[in-house]
């Protein structure tokens, strides 16, 4: 190998090494980006909470949901997705509210989910919130895990709403298993 060769060898190992450092300093400025991008909470506060507050706006509903549609259409293998919502408090006082969301109907998977493993696909499906007087409560995210061997099929769940004095709210949200 002649200093030509040699010195052509080293040109082209430079600029293959110039190609590795660039794409890992690119590679680092895009990963601190992403950290939150599969993540249904991180990546969509803010556009579910302004969803919400318009809902409101438009509704005199004492629960709204976003999607506003209130389906949810999940693959098998999907987790961290699901529904928010929100309580306005309609009553003449702060109060406290608690939630739970439990499966209503097993629609077309009744021959391949029974009740619990449905209610298994809810990752925390109860909570509380104490909300001051004519206010709404932040997003409240409601998320499934749904497992990569679930069958497709369509589910219907309802969330209820109570306050210290009793029932306040029920909406029913429909998730299909595509």
């Amino acid at each position: 190998m002649g200093w030509k060769d040699l010195s052509e060898f080293s040109r082209t190992l430079i600029i293959i090494i110039g190609f590795i450092i660039v794409a890992l300093v690119v590679s680092s400025l895009i990963n601190p980006l992403c950290i939150g991008c599969g993540h249904y909470v991180n990546s969509s506060d803010s556009q579910m909470a302004n969803q919400l507050r318009q809902l409101f706006s438009s509704q005199t509903a004492k629960v709204v949901i976003y999607p506003a549609s209130r389906d949810i259409s999940l693959k098998p293998g999907d987790s961290s997705k699901g529904f928010a919502f929100s309580i306005n408090n309609t009553e003449n006082k702060s109060d406290n509210f608690s939630f739970i969301v439990n499966l209503t109907a097993l629609g077309n998977c009744s021959n391949s989910v029974n009740e619990t493993t449905a209610n298994n696909y809810i990752v925390k499906n109860s909570g509380s919130i104490s909300i001051p007087y004519n206010s709404t409560s932040e997003p409240q995210l409601i998320v499934f895990n749904i497992p990569k061997n679930s069958p497709k099929c369509a589910l219907e769940y309802a969330l209820y709403v109570y306050t210290d004095s009793g029932p306040y709210d029920i909406t029913l949200v429909f998730v299909e298993i595509t």
